[in-house]
């Protein structure tokens, strides 16, 4: 099974487009080929070669030799640092492991323990207001005290903390607050911590990490977050889909900078997903029905400064991965370029953005995983 496995291997990658190193679709077909065995296996660890594996309600570890590395009985995290974190409940306690299940640290009392890097991990405790979060380090000594609902690292150096009292801020990696908790923050600068948010006393607007206002927004727009889980984080030049929050869901938007400059003037267009710099609209065209003189809405893409890339034409799309994205015309789904070629044709009933070379496709009942080519190269047991 092994050398046949080597074998796809070469064949597959002698041939493919992607940008993909050969070392990361080998890692992806392979992890591809272990969710028809298993519910499903998480992406392989660059440093230890190990990844999750779940199934039946219980996961575990798998290294890239198909070996089971921890049985599949328990909770568990992604490997990081070369560390791997499970919840023992023989022992009611989190234990961390190498990449032979050697036991590096055991803690008591942890509700949770994330995942360390750069030898940190966010930690959880109970308590009678529920779970509180904080940051330690692997000896377990507390950098951010465990006092926050919810945390989560923005960047390499700083925390995103919220409060459900007074708001939320950004606490550094040496547990020293940056900004003070009481806004409500949408979207942060990596690099110098400017951010566009709320605050009670001051409204809605983009804020330098001192607190000062740079400019005001308003008390009826707010940044739309999207399919963003917990707070989003980009860099400077990124671009951001603002909303206005009294009128009904998706009849007013703009595309703005972290500076609330407009790029996009509030009400043009329909913006509902950005990624590597396309900006997917949606805008109302003729129908083309001679019988009838209507508009119908269809879906195209911008760039970050707002010119139109793809003209308005499809009926639905998704967002661009790996320079490619999955559109809809007539009930069937294609993919196409930045170019707004069409490299895949339409037909399949869905299709999802690609992940380092492969994507999962619909065909009436049956599911499979494609390359660049649009080749089949396996069938799935599901999305």
């Amino acid at each position: 099974m092994k050398k046949l496995l080597v074998i796809l291997f070469i064949l597959l990658f002698s041939f493919t487009g992607s940008t993909q190193s050969p070392l990361q679709q080998r890692l992806e077909f392979l992890r591809l080929s272990l969710e028809n065995k298993y519910g499903w296996v998480g992406n392989f660890d660059s440093l230890t070669g190990i990844a999750t594996v779940y199934d039946k309600g219980y996961m575990g570890y798998i290294d890239t030799n198909s070996r089971i590395v921890l049985p599949l009985a328990y909770s568990t995290r992604d490997f990081s640092d070369g560390l791997g974190i499970y919840h023992d409940p023989s022992t009611k306690s989190i234990k961390v492991i190498d990449k032979k299940a050697r036991l590096i640290k055991e803690f008591k009392n942890l509700s949770s323990l994330l995942g360390f890097k750069k030898g940190l991990s966010i930690f959880s405790t109970p308590s009678a207001a529920g779970l509180l979060y904080g940051v330690m380090d692997l000896k377990g000594n507390i950098i951010i005290k465990n006092q926050y609902p919810y945390i989560e690292k923005i960047a390499e150096k700083y925390y995103y903390v919220n409060s459900n009292k007074v708001g939320a801020g950004v606490i550094n990696a040496a547990g020293d607050t940056v900004i003070p908790v009481s806004y409500i923050i949408y979207y942060t600068d990596t690099t110098d911590l400017h951010f566009i948010g709320y605050r009670p006393d001051a409204g809605y607007g983009s804020f330098a990490s001192s607190g000062k206002m740079i400019k005001y927004l308003g008390k009826e727009f707010y940044p739309e977050t999207n399919h963003i889980e917990g707070i989003p984080h980009f860099q400077r030049d990124s671009v951001f889909i603002l909303k206005n929050q009294f009128l009904s869901a998706g009849s007013k938007m703009a595309l703005v900078n972290l500076d609330l400059d407009t790029i996009v003037p509030m009400g043009k267009y329909k913006l509902t997903a950005i990624n590597e710099g396309m900006v997917c609209y949606y805008d109302s065209v003729p129908s083309g029905n001679k019988a009838r003189d209507s508009l119908v809405a269809k879906c195209g893409f911008l760039n970050t400064k707002g010119a139109i890339i793809i003209p308005a034409r499809y009926d639905f799309a998704i967002y661009f991965t790996e320079g490619l994205c999955s559109v809809q015309e007539n009930k069937k789904w294609g993919y196409i370029n930045k170019e707004g070629k069409l490299v895949i044709p339409f037909q399949f009933d869905y299709a999802l953005p690609f992940h380092m070379g492969y994507a999962k496709v619909k065909m009436k009942d049956d599911f499979f995983i494609i390359d660049r080519k649009g080749k089949i190269v396996m069938k799935s047991k599901s999305y």
